[in-house]
């Protein structure tokens, strides 16, 4: 799972500069800055290192399970 979430978000932020905003504002702002590729993975790395095992796996679900769906997400 955290694999699985780390290769999206690298993808995103790292490799390419994607348009996708996968991560709180705040995070996705300080990553797109952040110039030096291995910062951007690393701030990659401690973003996930940080969440909880709960919001680790509702975010897992929120980009991966089509099915999933929180009213928390929207507001």
């Amino acid at each position: 799972m955290i694999d699985k979430m780390f290769r999206l978000f690298e993808e995103n932020y790292v490799t390419t500069n994607g348009k996708m905003k996968l991560l709180p504002d705040f995070t996705d702002k300080i990553i797109r800055a952040e110039k030096n590729r291995l910062l951007r993975a690393r701030l990659v790395c401690d973003q996930i290192s940080g969440m909880t095992d709960n919001y680790a796996m509702r975010t897992y679900r929120r980009l991966f399970d089509p099915d999933y769906s929180s009213i928390a997400d929207l507001v």
